[in-house]
């Protein structure tokens, strides 16, 4: 005899499913049978989803439906569990995914950026919970997921208000799934979980590019657990609610197969989720941005050290400092060097905004290329003096690793646990630059996933300000308004500036993967040598012009795409003309003289080893805003400087791809080409 009442199918929920994680576990829920309910937080979102939710009734012969949904707001969260009630006649899971970020230092954080994360990551599970729970009660069965994080049980530099609310999901869960101890259940198929870290560094590499989800097994119903977790008869003890090590699971481990994340070279495309600075603006990206845009100098006198025997009194200091009032303990700010100091701090900034989760991800996929021109100066200088003055047994033993320029990036490792390449990149004046550009080129061919960039420099020293100045590299003007001048008649040398740029860099797919933002795409770089002089420029610029053309080409682009020029402008005579002529070879002898062309050095002076990730970062931030700050400084054209320097701000200004050049002694050149991100 047959049973002739038809089993209803079972349907889920899950929230937050229109891209990343949401999405994922929405596909391997259909795959697995499931009628879903595709959610979006508002209507901008909502074709997008009613195309992931056609396209999965496609492929897996569900039903699914799209619907927009605020889960921070209980009626919108409740007409969301009524929707899916009313489309399938039951619900049956519910999978909290929704979740945003907005990260920044405590010291700096928004209350308003505090409130909404809460709203949306645990008052929306909240909201949720509560909705489905009645439905499930009345039919007497159901099953909610509720996403956390490590971040949660661990915290996260950046991430104050993120972690409190993936630790509030952890609680909520706990208390609303009751007890479970011998046996004994409670609730829809909410069970309390607690992540094991070591479950998640071990994880396999054919999953390391999806996220990892840690699900409960349900009380009942298995099969329906198993459908979630994808794997067989895996889950939280039932007892103990201890994630084991073998009971790791990563939902679906293709997340953005259906996005076109490669080239059509079949090289994987590079973008920028986060950035971070310490600059003589200030510590941050947003007090240089908003110094640059706004014309500001800040160069003034030299206060490190007493300049009176010295022809050279004015720098571009980074002042009022104090590492231990930005994450850096009082231990480690007298064992590190400013430089080490400056890297730090600008990292921290920029893994905070990227939401890199370094607690889930496989580090050994994640490398740190961060570059100095020059290191730790001020300790080499004074272990010379105490050498010298004192005599070889009271030089300190921790000289060595103290001074030497790859200690910045060794330490940035340490800190964050990364275990990929570690690369201390010098090229003098481009190793900003050349240093994001080694790891573009790793992340383009697969070595590696992502990576911290950037560089860092202290050269406001007496050393260094007496070797520039008798090197006649360095401006003799005493008025800081009056000295560092890019592309100016007037201009006589450089002004010394120091402080660090750090970019978080990966490929788009580990960027979509974990629904990171990205702000920009870096479309290509070009790396050249002179072949010329150790300290000056080829004049013909035939080199610098073939970095340039080398960085266009890579993206797919023309000069004639070209936005505009962030140049090395570093207020040489001899450095301004021979990037004036490169310009003029790649565009052709009339363009330069429309092209905007910007110097950000009138603002933070040379920043050396950092100047190149400095200037990414501004650049990269131009494309993103359709952007393209003023040269403070410039007033007078220069006649070996035919090129359309920018003097007031420019805005609503869009653009294919703009230009970062960079030039060290040596004859080092490297080019960078930033375009905005278009999926």
């Amino acid at each position: 005899m047959t049973n002739e009442t038809e089993t209803p199918r079972r349907s889920a929920v899950v929230t937050g499913s229109n891209r990343g994680i949401g999405r994922a576990v929405a596909e391997e829920l259909a795959r697995a049978g499931f009628d879903v309910c595709v959610n979006c937080s508002s209507e901008r979102g909502l074709d997008e989803a009613r195309a992931f939710a056609a396209a999965l009734e496609a492929d897996c012969g569900v039903r699914a439906i799209a619907v927009a949904a605020n889960v921070a707001d209980a009626a919108e969260a409740a007409a969301l569990i009524d929707a899916a009630q009313e489309a399938f006649g039951r619900v049956d899971v519910l999978v909290n995914n929704a979740g945003i970020t907005r990260d920044g230092l405590l010291a700096r954080m928004k209350d308003e950026d505090f409130d909404a994360v809460i709203d949306v990551n645990l008052k929306g599970t909240f909201n949720c919970c509560k909705a489905a729970a009645q439905r499930m009660m009345k039919q007497r069965y159901g099953r909610i997921v509720n996403m956390s994080s490590v971040v949660g049980v661990a915290g996260n530099a950046g991430q104050a208000n993120y972690a409190a609310s993936k630790a509030g999901v952890i609680g909520l869960t706990k208390s609303i799934a009751g007890p479970q101890r011998h046996g004994q259940r409670r609730g829809p198929g909410l069970h309390r979980h607690r992540h094991d870290r070591r479950a998640v560094g071990k994880a396999t590499r054919g999953h390391r590019g999806a996220h990892r989800v840690q699900a409960p097994r349900g009380a009942r119903g298995r099969g329906e657990a198993r459908a979630l977790l994808g794997q067989r008869g895996r889950g939280l003890h039932h007892r103990t609610g201890c994630l084991h090590r073998r009971r790791y699971v990563a939902m679906s481990e293709n997340i953005a197969n259906a996005a076109s994340t490669r080239r059509p070279d079949g090289t994987h495309r590079v973008v920028i989720t986060g950035m971070g600075a310490v600059s003589p603006a200030g510590v941050g990206v947003q007090a240089l941005w908003d110094a640059v845009m706004g014309r500001a100098c800040c160069i003034g006198p030299v206060t490190r050290f007493d300049t009176a025997d010295y022809d050279v009194h004015i720098a571009a200091e980074v002042r009022d400092f104090d590492a231990t009032e930005h994450g850096i303990t009082k231990k480690e700010a007298r064992r590190f060097e400013r430089f080490v100091q400056y890297a730090i701090v600008a990292s921290d900034e920029a893994l905070a905004q990227s939401g890199l989760n370094l607690e889930v991800e496989d580090t050994a996929r994640i490398a740190c290329v961060f570059g100095t021109g020059i290191g730790g100066i001020d300790e080499l200088q004074s272990g010379f003096f105490t050498l010298a003055e004192k005599g070889p047994k009271r030089v300190s033993p921790l000289f060595i690793p103290t001074m030497i320029g790859n200690i910045a990036a060794g330490n940035l490792s340490i800190r964050y646990g990364l275990r990929g390449e570690c690369l201390n990149v010098v090229t003098a004046c481009a190793t900003g630059a050349h240093s994001i550009g080694a790891a573009v080129r790793d992340i383009r061919h697969g070595y590696i996933d992502a990576a911290l960039v950037g560089g860092t420099e202290e050269s406001v020293s007496p050393i260094c300000i007496a070797g520039f100045t008798n090197l006649s590299a360095l401006t003799r003007a005493e008025d800081p308004k009056e000295a560092s001048l890019p592309f100016d008649a007037r201009r006589g040398g450089f002004v010394a500036g120091e402080g660090a740029g750090a970019l978080v860099i990966e490929s788009l797919e580990s960027a979509l993967a974990r629904g990171a933002e990205p702000i920009a795409e870096i479309t290509g770089f070009g790396s050249t040598g002179d072949a010329y002089h150790m300290t000056a420029p080829d004049p013909e610029a035939t080199a610098i012009t073939a970095a340039m053309a080398a960085a266009l080409a890579e993206g797919g682009f023309t000069p004639a795409d070209l936005g505009h020029l962030n140049a090395h402008g570093t207020g040489t005579p001899a450095n301004d003309a021979t990037e004036s002529k490169a310009l003029a070879n790649l565009m052709g002898a009339d363009a330069p003289a429309e092209l905007p062309v910007t110097s950000i050095k009138g603002t933070t002076g040379h920043m050396l080893g950092a100047a190149g990730a400095v200037e990414a970062i501004v650049c990269a931030l131009s494309v993103a805003r359709d952007a393209v700050p003023p040269t403070a400084g410039f007033a007078e054209a220069a006649e070996d400087c035919p090129v359309a320097v920018v003097t007031e701000a420019v805005t609503d200004y869009p653009q294919k791809v703009a230009l970062s050049t960079s030039l060290g002694f040596g004859g080092h050149n490297a080019a960078l080409a930033f375009s905005p991100y278009k999926g």
